[in-house]
């Protein structure tokens, strides 16, 4: 006897959904189109008022970018230095790959690569 596939309205089976009728957040095509354009734009947020922030980063823009002068540029150095060696060993005790260094070697080679930074800082005009 040849098998047959079960209808979807056999006893085992539970009844397919039937359709639900259209709600206001899932629209179908029962929904006109006009209606679910006009909900779009509703719930588009407004536009961002500019402010004087915005003349002055418009402003910033237009305007010659300089170049940065040997002064600023080791002033920039000599700031990183100051943070960087007062958490270099704090910093580098929890790394366990530097745990064979030492307090002052660490700060010592710091200190000759900053000189080799300025030098290079400095030789620039």
């Amino acid at each position: 006897m040849p098998r047959t596939k079960p209808s979807s309205t056999s006893p085992g089976r539970p009844a397919p959904p039937s359709a639900s009728p259209p709600t206001p957040d899932h629209p179908t095509s029962a929904t006109p189109a006009s209606t679910v354009k006009a909900k779009k734009a509703a719930a588009k947020a407004p536009k961002r008022k500019r402010d004087e922030q915005d003349d002055e980063d418009d402003e910033r823009a237009k305007t010659k970018i300089n170049k940065w002068t040997k002064d600023e540029r080791l002033l920039l150095l000599e700031r990183a230095n100051d943070i960087v060696r007062h958490n270099l060993w704090t910093d580098l005790k929890t790394d366990n790959r530097m745990k064979v260094r030492q307090r002052s070697g660490v700060l010592a080679h710091w200190d000759a690569f900053m000189k080799k930074m300025v030098k290079e800082v400095e030789g620039q005009a």
